[in-house]
């Protein structure tokens, strides 16, 4: 397990979770956290058999309707990661697919991290070719049906 969990990389700015933080950050699942599937996940019925590992996309989407419920990427996708001054917290935004939604209590900590890649504009302006990319190691969740 990490000594510490990279929430936020960017040109001006790195956000982690504080040492006597860990122990809680590793159990509660934040947006861009991993999810397992488990190694016999082609068994699973659709969408959780499209790949072994996903990833937390959100907490307050549309489609999560009830206390709980967050937002997953069946397959690891391309992983944008921002930063919300507003609320000063990090949010993912990410390609691919499908999608769907898992509750909370599906979702059980591994008790490990895993590197998972993001990406950003980094120092540079949004543009064709741009972007940075990032490998972060981040908090994984055994999905539990």
């Amino acid at each position: 397990m990490s000594n510490q969990i990279v929430e936020y990389i960017g040109a001006n700015k790195l956000v982690h979770s504080k040492q006597h933080e860990i122990y809680a950050r590793m159990k509660t699942p934040h947006a861009g956290d991993v999810v397992d599937f488990g190694e016999d996940y082609k068994n699973n019925p659709y969408p959780y058999n499209c790949s072994r590992y996903g990833r937390i996309d959100s907490d307050n989407s549309v489609f999560c309707e009830k206390e709980g419920d967050y937002q997953v990427c069946f397959e690891l996708g391309s992983c944008f990661l921002g930063w919300s001054e507003d609320k000063q917290k990090s949010y993912v935004s990410i390609s691919g697919g499908p999608f769907g939604v898992i509750n909370i209590k599906n979702l059980l900590s591994a008790e490990k991290t895993m590197p998972v890649n993001f990406w950003n504009w980094g120092n540079n302006s949004p543009g064709a070719g741009q972007g940075v990319d990032y490998s972060i190691y981040r908090p994984v969740f055994k999905w539990i049906p």
